[in-house]
């Protein structure tokens, strides 16, 4: 079932919903600030996956930022699969992205996807 969020919530309401535990998995749908996005990536998978992708393709952040992603979830499945299909804002974080996945013990099952960029290196 698709989750579908129609208005956004002043980040107080939410602040308020994440301390008393309510609705997290839906509130991880939803585009918040980076560090909601952090505080629901171990336990909603979309929160992360938002996370890493936006800071892949959004030049505000630089490969270093990106790169904190991977770092905190170097075996996140979905969320490597998701990212090859992808082209980044800058090169850089490909080349990081691709590090990531050759560590990874189902490589080739993470890039059956890959954007024609992230196959080209």
């Amino acid at each position: 079932m698709h989750k579908f969020v129609p208005w956004h919530p002043p980040e107080a309401v939410i602040d308020d919903l994440l301390a008393r535990d309510i609705q997290r998995a839906l509130i991880g749908h939803m585009a918040l600030s980076d560090a909601r996005l952090w505080a629901l990536a171990d336990e909603v998978d979309e929160a992360l996956l938002t996370l890493a992708k936006r800071r892949y393709l959004n030049d505000r952040y630089d490969q270093w930022a990106f790169k904190e992603v991977l770092h905190a979830y170097p075996t996140h499945e979905w969320m490597l699969s998701s990212l090859v299909m992808l082209k980044p804002s800058h090169i850089e974080k490909a080349v990081i992205l691709i590090e990531y996945i050759h560590k990874a013990p189902n490589q080739h099952e993470l890039t059956n996807h890959q954007s024609e960029t992230f196959g080209r290196l």
